[in-house]
């Protein structure tokens, strides 16, 4: 294996490994609230987006854009809290 390609793996790796330590949880927590406070009318059609492991060409602009997406169908209220 030459060294670009051993390069490219492990930042990969090292991606994977901040992602699942720093990030995956609260883009689970973040998915999962919106997903509790849509009005019923307005729940999105399921999308196969993989919270829980990076998979596919890029992983985290599709999280990033699924949450987006989330965001944007969530009613105009204030949140009580």
């Amino acid at each position: 294996m030459d060294h670009y390609m051993q390069d490219s793996i492990a930042w990969h790796r090292a991606v994977e490994v901040e992602y699942q330590r720093d990030y995956k949880s609260l883009a689970l927590i973040l998915r999962d609230e919106m997903l509790n406070r849509l009005p019923p009318q307005s729940q999105p059609p399921l999308r196969f987006i993989i919270y829980e492991a990076l998979a596919g060409p890029s992983p985290l602009e599709d999280i990033i854009t699924d949450l987006q997406r989330l965001a944007a169908l969530l009613p105009d209220r204030p949140i009580l809290g």
